[in-house]
């Protein structure tokens, strides 16, 4: 039987196309009037009177029968949803049990539900377990389209249990309706759910409903999720309470140029803080924050820039996470109208004490509506600023389409604003279009505008968003040279960016060990406007092999030119002189897939560079060795040769996770970037008692490796910080 019906969803799928979800009848999630208990057994009668849901082969090969059988059954009491998963495995053996502690995600065997629970075809948290039983919690915004759409720095309030016998593993899920967050109409709750399982030994997913895997992440796509409906909720509303405490001691050893030598200084830190988080209802949240503190918050990567632009860094603070999808007021992949990284901390990524705010989040009357305010410390001065941003959308036309205004204000260190419009709009099937419109007001520090113009941005961005058959993704943007959003993220002002991407995905049949192939054509064409002369311009042809074994090759071939108008540093021994530059480039990467105990990726590339040449290559390990522990080691070299001058710049990263018990676990992080002269170390380990209730130790250092050099290029402060912060959490 489960067979036949997974046939029936395949062939319903493929004849309703890209817009089958919003078409199909609403699955009524089962009312129970007693809770199962949350034990990983399902034993309880309830489970057994329940339908299972339909699960269809979704990778390797769409629509194929699954190799093994999943049992998943939804029901709800009111209070909170439940799922049950019996998830059975014909060799227990084969089943990986990678990932082990929370929001950990190292690959192996999982079961995984997504909620869009607002229905909005958009924006949705996931709920993820494996077999020893972590809880993986994620946010999705912008339909998960980008690399920077899912994130794990989300944290709801939930429980699983999880079990393991001969027959496979077992999962039991128990959500609130106030960790969800919803709408309600006629006492009728409409979410969309999406639920799939990965084999890990296998490479294989299965999945519910039967979506097509015609996008990156189409098993994470909110509108491509099935409807359901929850009758009878009787959610209260929550009331979260956290204080902190935090203790520890700083040592900072400080460059002194006139000294010519470092001098160093200690002192002990100690904090008291806290975050309230109220539902004023059931769509809308109040967070509240005071003397707010990220010690817990994993670093950020080290990485060599060797473009004429800033690079990029995503946001990992869970205050700003939170549905983060309304916020999203994005020109193109990376220019953004606000960025939360701008707001506590500097632009080198040091922590600027934020002395707290609020964050109210929700939808009123059909609107998408976000509000921000904080009050931060101004960097390297007493001096405070505040930040605040206003974001409204409302859904014009069909669920996926929208339009929208934000407003963003700093104020304090020059007083600044931005605001303006966007609209995205779905023209049918897999066709969107993008525009914005925004101008920004403040002071002007680099260049005098001559023109209210140029202090505005706007931008059109059409796409065509598939993986399989023809994809289409192309823009043009303008950035005027006075527009300076005062919490946004700009590669640079002054220029005029048009891109486009050209893709054709073609799915081999189920016999061949390739699943998909997909040949791309990229351009891309930058206009610096002071110069009023055509900056940068690339084309490339690209060829991707995705193997059902899950492996992946990748082969590109490039051709860029380069006008440099003032001298560019790329490292310390390596300036590039101005002038007209043109490189043709090859690069190549494989990634094995996660099927083993052992994985590894891969990148190189050589061609010319700047008027010399460059070898590059990067090479990542990932190991598990045993179940509780995990190893992974990167490095990555880089060697130039431009007009007499060479340097060869180098980043190793090495990372280790030991999940001692389902509530304690232990990471290292080591870094060393020969750019930056620069050795860091961040180890932390977190005791979670329950949900809501942590005692995080945590120590970072930071080593520089040429301390005798006194250098501009070298950071100019030096920290070792020990931190234990320890959270409580009182509510309901």
């Amino acid at each position: 039987m489960r067979s036949v019906a997974g046939t029936l969803y395949v062939v319903a799928g493929a004849l309703r196309g890209v817009a089958a979800a919003a078409a199909q009848e609403p699955l009524v999630i089962p009312r129970v009037e007693e809770a199962p208990t949350i034990d990983g057994r399902l034993d309880e009668p309830m489970w057994a009177s329940l339908t299972p849901l339909p699960m269809v082969g979704y990778k390797p090969t769409f629509g194929i029968a699954p190799s093994e059988s999943t049992d998943v059954r939804l029901a709800h009491d009111g209070r909170a949803f439940y799922v049950g998963a019996a998830l059975y495995h014909r060799d227990p053996a084969g089943v990986q049990p990678w990932s082990r502690a929370r929001d950990e995600d190292n690959g192996g065997d999982f079961i995984n539900v997504v909620m869009d629970t607002f229905n909005d075809s958009e924006n949705a948290v996931t709920f993820s377990t494996t077999p020893p039983g972590p809880r993986l919690d994620f946010s999705i915004a912008a339909d998960a389209e980008g690399d920077n759409s899912i994130t794990s720095a989300w944290n709801g309030v939930w429980d699983v249990r999880t079990r393991r016998d001969e027959r496979g593993w077992y999962a039991e899920f128990r959500i609130p309706f106030t960790t969800l967050r919803y709408q309600a109409s006629g006492g009728v709750v409409r979410m969309r759910l999406i639920v799939n399982r990965l084999i890990g030994g296998k490479g294989e997913r299965v999945i519910f409903p039967a979506i097509p895997p015609r996008w990156a992440f189409g098993m994470f796509k909110p509108s491509q999720a099935h409807p359901v409906e929850f009758r009878g909720v009787k959610a209260g509303r929550q009331l979260l309470v956290t204080p902190y405490a935090l203790a520890g001691h700083q040592r900072r050893s400080q460059l002194d140029p006139a000294l010519g030598r470092w001098v160093a200084g200690s002192d002990l830190r100690h904090e008291l803080g806290g975050d309230i988080k109220l539902a004023l209802s059931n769509d809308i949240n109040l967070d509240l924050t005071a003397n707010t503190d990220f010690a817990e918050t994993e670093v950020d990567d080290q990485r060599l820039n060797l473009t004429r632009f800033p690079l990029f860094f995503p946001e990992r603070r869970q205050f700003f996470i939170e549905r983060a999808g309304v916020f999203a007021f994005d020109f193109d992949l990376v220019n953004r109208l606000f960025h939360s990284r701008r707001i506590g901390l500097a632009d080198d990524g040091t922590p600027v004490r934020l002395y707290g705010g609020a964050r109210l989040v929700g939808r009123l009357g059909g609107s998408d509506l976000g509000l921000l305010v904080m009050q931060a410390e101004r960097s390297g001065t007493s001096a405070g600023e505040n930040f605040g941003v206003v974001r409204v959308r409302r859904r014009v036309f069909n669920q996926e389409s929208f339009v929208g205004a934000m407003v963003t204000t700093r104020l304090g260190a020059g007083d600044a604003a931005a605001g303006g419009f966007d609209a995205s709009l779905r023209l049918g099937g897999p066709h969107y279009a993008r525009l914005t419109a925004v101008a920004s007001t403040g002071p002007d520090d680099v260049t005098p505008v001559t023109s209210t113009f140029e202090r505005t941005a706007l931008g059109l961005r059409v796409e065509r968003r598939t993986v399989e058959g023809l994809g289409i993704v192309a823009g043009v943007l303008r950035l005027g040279e006075g527009f300076n959003p005062p919490i946004g993220f700009l590669e640079a002002n002054g220029l005029m960016k048009a891109d486009a991407r050209l893709l054709y995905g073609a799915f081999l049949p189920e016999a061949s060990p390739l699943r998909v192939v997909t040949p791309a054509l990229f351009a891309t064409r930058v206009w610096d406007l002071r110069a009023d002369e055509v900056q940068t311009s690339t084309a490339a042809a690209e060829l991707t092999a995705d193997f059902k074994s899950g492996a992946e090759a990748v082969a590109v071939l490039e051709r860029r030119s380069e006008l440099v108008l003032a001298p560019l540093a790329l490292s310390e021994t390596i300036v590039v002189s101005p002038g007209d530059y043109d490189a043709t480039s090859v690069r190549a990467s494989f990634a094995t897939g996660t099927r083993g105990t052992l994985s590894v990726t891969g990148e190189g590339s050589l061609g010319g560079f700047y008027g010399g040449r460059r070898g590059s290559g990067t090479v990542i390990g990932t190991w598990h060795p045993a179940p509780p522990l995990t190893l992974t080691g990167e490095y990555q070299h880089e060697r130039l040769s431009i007009e007499s001058q060479t340097a060869t710049l180098r980043i190793l990263r090495g990372r280790a996770a030991i999940t001692w018990t389902g509530r304690l676990s232990t990471s290292l992080v080591v870094q060393h970037s020969t750019a930056a002269h620069l050795t860091s170390i961040n180890a932390r380990a977190r005791l979670n008692f329950r949900e809501g209730n942590d005692l995080w130790i945590v120590y970072t250092h930071g080593l520089n490796s040429d301390r005798a050099r006194v250098s501009p290029v070298l950071p100019g402060t030096q920290t070792r910080v020990l931190a234990l912060k320890y959270t409580y959490t009182f509510g309901t």
